[in-house]
């Protein structure tokens, strides 16, 4: 009986060991016909900034002398006032936009008030130009940490007949508004 005892022990032991082996076997198996694939790494975000504005501003030309030459204000105002006594008359001045952001910028929108063509004033022109005379249109891109300088000029329209022109004194608040947005591009 003693003999009996050991023997299913021992077949005991040989089948616990035998199963052992035939996992670590599986195991190993499987681990060798497997991949693991990792990627470690360090992301760094740079803080973005958004920055379009006025600077720099020179009177460029004209045959007047402004009564408050065109000046910055703060970075996204510029302000002048001038008086066009005669037809030959004329006001201009150049203004650098500046984005020192990091961000690319396109110009979204352009707003001239008085709008001249709605209140029939076709005497006068207001033009917004870049310095090479190419228009000021809007989708036009401002990149990051570049300068446009832009023309703001302000004439009687040439070639009219002196009834054509206003005959009294007429005083109009000019405003040249350039809206920058985010590239999407």
């Amino acid at each position: 009986m003693k003999v009996k005892r050991i023997r299913y022990h021992r077949k005991r032991f040989y089948l616990i060991a035998f199963l052992c082996l035939l996992i670590i076997g599986v195991l190993v198996g499987y681990a060798a016909i497997t991949t693991k694939l990792s990627i470690d790494g360090i992301l760094n975000i740079s803080k973005t900034s958004w920055k379009v504005n006025f600077d720099e501003i020179e009177v460029s030309d004209g045959s007047v002398e402004a009564s408050t030459p065109a000046h910055v204000v703060n970075d996204t105002t510029v302000s002048f006032a001038s008086r066009l006594n005669d037809p030959l008359d004329f006001y201009e001045f150049t203004v650098d936009v500046k984005n020192t952001g990091t961000l690319d910028a396109t110009l979204e929108s352009i707003t001239i008030t008085p709008d001249l063509e709605d209140l029939n004033i076709d005497y006068l022109t207001i033009d917004v130009t870049y310095d090479d005379d190419n228009p000021v249109e809007i989708g036009d891109s401002l990149n990051k940490n570049t300068t446009k300088k832009i023309k703001v000029s302000m004439k009687y329209v040439d070639g009219l007949t002196v009834e054509e022109y206003p005959d009294e004194d007429q005083t109009f608040q000019v405003k040249v508004r350039l809206n920058y947005v985010q590239s999407t591009d």
